[in-house]
């Protein structure tokens, strides 16, 4: 049945580029993990939650037995289409998910890859486990340098021990996953993110469905997974790797979540669709300079356009969203913008309020505070949005903010001014690519690479994708000259 809407061969991939055959990762097993991930969610059938986890794990340890390289695709697969920690906010209950199960207070997810990691890198015998390309380069400094300077502030009575270790439990999972994945080939990351992805609308289509929501901003929103959060852009950046029945599926049931107002169409999302249309004016070489020009000049226009959207939402936490984009184009008066309660707000609030405290504490714009940096909340900005909106209740009693809601902030705080500097160039370099996979890679590495682990390797995996699309070219541009 499936096959015959063409959903099976959305590509053509039977072997890839190594001439390892990747025959064993199927669209159906995907499938089947999404409907149980919708279905199982905040369920009550504790029972059938651990059946199911099980099950997925027993798959990707069998296929990883059989072939390592397909077990470690499901693998990925599982962890980005698991109905992940931001469909749990609030929730102070004992998580039994593919994310959420722990076994003696550890993470289940993180003990499994980290076995994996060892039974891959043992099987390559140590060769090879790191890709020369700049970015990983980025991650991998970056992970051992934070490490470092973050046990010296944790030891010094710096930073707090439970912010450092949540930084250790986010990041050391994308090392080990740059390892696992350091043999993979554009083929085969474009077939798992092209799978994920169809999967993805579908399990947020079961979902509105089903009636499965989360909480958030005293509203509920239908569940969704990791790779969702790119579903404003992707529906249109990757619809090429489909065929038009399936692209056309997706655009419809997409728009018709949106106006349902059963999608989080919040601040970030809408940021990356204005992004979209100024990169896609942008990347023409011709028209790049007028283009950029019209899109500057039409900045009231955008603000206008979002005012209306905001008469018709029936949703309060969209329309709360929306007015503050607009806000955003409408005032240029950063102070009024940093002092209101608002996502856009928040986000100039905390620029302002780092930059004042790198100012007072020059040691750590050369250096970073490391993994488990924090910021003092220096104008009273930040404190009202202590236990609803990213930082916890002990910030504000510690007057230390840990959770900075934009990659550069992170990047700063934690590596300091050289770090910065790289990841800059390292986000030029990918606006510089032109490919609709770059901006992609370009939008997650700049908005949410560092909230959680599988963003973050959601990230790596379109940058990786997007830096060996490069390499085919010029080896394909190399060969047609030879």
């Amino acid at each position: 049945m499936i096959s015959k809407f063409g959903i099976s061969t959305i590509i053509h991939r039977p072997v890839s580029e190594d001439g390892c055959s990747i025959k064993g990762f199927n669209l159906n097993p995907l499938l089947i993990f999404t409907i149980a991930e919708v279905f199982l969610f905040d369920s009550k059938l504790t029972g059938a939650q651990i059946i199911e986890v099980m099950i997925a794990y027993c798959w990707i340890l069998g296929w990883f037995l059989k072939s390592s390289k397909i077990g470690i695709m499901y693998l990925v697969a599982f962890d980005i289409l698991s109905i992940g920690a931001l469909n749990y906010l609030g929730n102070k209950d004992s998580i039994i998910s593919f994310w959420g199960l722990r076994v003696g207070g550890f993470s289940f997810n993180i003990l499994f890859t980290f076995l994996l990691t060892i039974i891959y890198a043992i099987k390559l015998r140590l060769k090879g486990l790191f890709p020369s390309d700049p970015f990983t380069k980025f991650f991998l400094i970056f992970y051992i340098w934070t490490l470092i300077t973050g046990l010296i502030c944790v030891l010094s009575g710096v930073n707090y021990s439970d912010n450092f270790t949540n930084d250790l439990l986010m990041f050391t999972p994308i090392i080990l996953f740059v390892i696992l994945l350091s043999r993979f080939s554009y083929i085969e990351y474009k077939t798992l993110i092209v799978y994920c992805f169809v999967c993805s609308m579908l399990g947020l289509f079961l979902a509105y469905l089903l009636d499965q929501k989360s909480g958030y901003g005293g509203e509920k929103f239908f569940i969704s997974s990791s790779i969702s959060f790119i579903s404003p852009i992707a529906i249109f950046l990757l619809a090429k790797y489909y065929n038009k029945f399936v692209s056309s599926v997706i655009i419809i049931m997409f728009i018709w979540l949106v106006a349902t107002s059963s999608y989080l169409m919040g601040g970030k999302p809408i940021i990356m669709l204005i992004l979209l249309i100024a990169w896609i004016i942008g990347r023409s070489k011709k028209f790049g300079i007028l283009g950029l020009l019209m899109v500057t000049c039409s900045l009231p226009l955008i603000a206008t356009l979002l005012d209306t959207l905001i008469a018709y939402t029936t949703s309060g936490i969209i329309a709360f969203k929306l007015r503050q984009v607009a806000q955003m184009f409408s005032s240029p008066d950063f102070i009024e913008l940093a002092s209101q309660f608002s996502s856009i707000g928040n986000l100039v609030a905390e620029l302002i309020t780092l930059i004042t405290y790198l100012i007072d504490h020059p040691l750590y714009i050369l250096t970073g505070k490391g993994m488990g940096a924090g910021i003092s909340d220096i104008y009273g900005w930040l404190a009202p949005f202590a236990g609803a909106s990213g930082y916890s209740d002990v910030d504000a009693v510690r007057n230390n903010f840990y959770n900075l809601h934009l990659a550069p902030y992170k990047v700063m705080i934690n590596g300091g001014l050289i770090f910065l500097g790289y990841f800059i160039y390292l986000l030029i370099k990918l606006l510089k690519q032109r490919t609709d996979v770059s901006f992609i890679a370009f939008v997650l590495f700049f908005m949410i690479f560092y909230v959680n682990k599988e963003m973050a390797l959601l990230t790596y995996c379109f940058i990786r994708m997007s830096v060996l699309q490069k390499d085919l070219k010029l080896y394909k541009c190399f060969v047609h000259k030879v």
